[in-house]
């Protein structure tokens, strides 16, 4: 797009443990005990999609964050 002047639903990752490279932290798979916050992310991300249909997106912004 060659710009950053768009709106974007960011979702956080987290920080790596142990000194591990962010690259391989990132790229990796979830653990088990990460899933249930994983799902929570989508719901919570799906939820912000629905509202940014209906209202400005400043307010979604504030709704969520």
């Amino acid at each position: 797009m060659g710009t950053q002047e768009f709106n974007r639903i960011r979702v956080g990752v987290g920080r790596p443990l142990n000194g591990e490279p962010v690259v391989n932290y990132v790229l990796s798979g979830y653990r088990k005990e990460e899933l249930v916050n994983v799902e929570e992310a989508i719901e919570k991300t799906s939820d912000a999609v629905v509202a940014w249909l209906k209202k400005p997106f400043l307010e979604v912004m504030n709704d969520f964050n």
